[in-house]
């Protein structure tokens, strides 16, 4: 939704992205801690 915004220049667009950067730093380091956690994998 927040890259939808971002191609039509949205007004909101901004504010999506506040709110989907977290997320996906989120997601980029619990993949990365579930790497460190089983080396196996």
């Amino acid at each position: 939704m927040a890259v939808t915004n971002f191609a039509i220049d949205s007004d909101f667009k901004w504010l999506l992205l506040a709110f989907t950067l977290p997320w996906v730093v989120a997601l980029a380091l619990s993949r990365a801690d579930a790497r460190r956690m089983d080396p196996g994998a």
